[in-house]
């Protein structure tokens, strides 16, 4: 490809195992997907950037569709691995995101993902965020995935972000590992006017600098208390404790 490849139809795009498909950036994301109604699927791909061509997400989608990515690599990107704005929905699964200088996964203003088996390594602004900065409900569910932090500290594992009036962002986390970030569990309100929670289970939360960090009035972490957190230099706000059910 030449630019950004923009994807207006709905449609599978795919290498065969063994294969490289790759797409590049250049002059913007890999891929970009702005129509919605769509149903898209990616496997077996390589998304990088091109040196010095202003690429800069591996995936950004704005439409309203439905995007799976699965036993792909996106990698070393100025932005975010992926980035969904509005209410698309997102399934990404056995899939690599690392190196990016964003976040590997980027939901803002009304998304719905589900992440699988996916490792999220060293990405500068950190591993999954769901922020809703308009009146939206953002949400995301991690499972049996690894997110760990750059040498200097990614800034968030997983994050729930709802500074506006009326806006909800939760994230799920299970079966997962979290290590070398700032804050691995962080969850956000800003002035208190929304509402962000993250739930944690079965999971290893391990030599971070915050273990979670809660702020601002109807943010949350709860935990149902089978979780391993260990080695991680301090806290900030409270763990709520759930009862399993």
């Amino acid at each position: 490809n030449t630019g950004p490849v923009t994807i207006g139809k709905s449609a599978s795009i795919l290498a065969v195992p063994g294969a490289v498909g790759s797409v590049v950036a250049l002059g913007g994301p890999a891929l970009s997907i702005t129509a919605s109604g769509l149903t898209i699927s990616l496997r077996n791909l390589v998304m990088v950037p091109f040196p010095a061509s202003g690429g800069t997400d591996g995936v950004n989608m704005t439409g309203a569709s439905t995007l799976t990515i699965e036993n792909s690599l996106i990698a070393n990107l100025p932005g975010n691995g992926v980035s969904v704005t509005g209410a698309g929905k997102l399934k990404i699964a056995n899939t690599i995101l690392r190196n990016n200088n964003g976040y590997a996964v980027r939901l803002l203003n009304g998304p719905a993902a589900e992440i699988s088996g996916t490792q999220m390594l060293a990405n500068g602004a950190g591993g999954v965020v769901a922020d809703s900065e308009t009146a939206t409900t953002t949400t995301a569910s991690v499972s049996d995935s690894v997110i760990s932090g750059v040498a200097a500290g990614g800034e968030v594992g997983v994050a729930a972000f709802g500074p506006f009036p009326t806006a909800v962002a939760r994230v799920f986390v299970t079966r997962c590992t979290i290590e070398g970030t700032n804050k691995a569990l962080d969850s956000e309100t800003g002035g208190g006017v929304g509402s962000a929670s993250v739930a944690v289970s079965y999971s290893m939360i391990v030599n971070n600098n915050y273990a979670w960090f809660q702020s601002g009035t109807g943010s949350v972490i709860r935990t149902l208390g089978n979780n391993h957190i260990t080695d991680n230099t301090t806290t900030s706000g409270v763990l709520t404790a759930t009862a399993l059910q």
